[in-house]
């Protein structure tokens, strides 16, 4: 299991811009300030099983909560994600 804490924060960067007191506001004739990024808490969680001595099986969930976590100014918003890997060692 892994946790990780993102405080929120301001973020501007050339006309990529992503700030507490502009929010909801347009930055230029194509770009939307949602507001600040981070501000989120996610928790994953994976699991493995060795089937036999050349093969295992493992899985995860990213983001088990499905918390809306923006990671970059223009970004959509990440939501929960699944993955399952049959892996072969020879």
């Amino acid at each position: 299991m892994n946790v990780r804490w993102v405080p929120e924060f301001d973020f501007r960067s050339g006309n990529q811009i992503a700030t507490a007191a502009g929010a909801g506001t347009r930055v230029a004739p194509f770009l939307f300030d949602y507001g600040p990024l981070g501000g989120f808490t996610t928790v994953d969680l994976s699991v493995g099983y060795r089937i036999s001595q050349a093969l295992s099986l493992g899985g995860g969930i990213s983001n088990l909560f499905n918390v809306e976590q923006r990671e970059f100014v223009g970004s959509p918003l990440i939501g929960r994600l699944f993955s399952l890997e049959l892996r072969a060692d020879f």
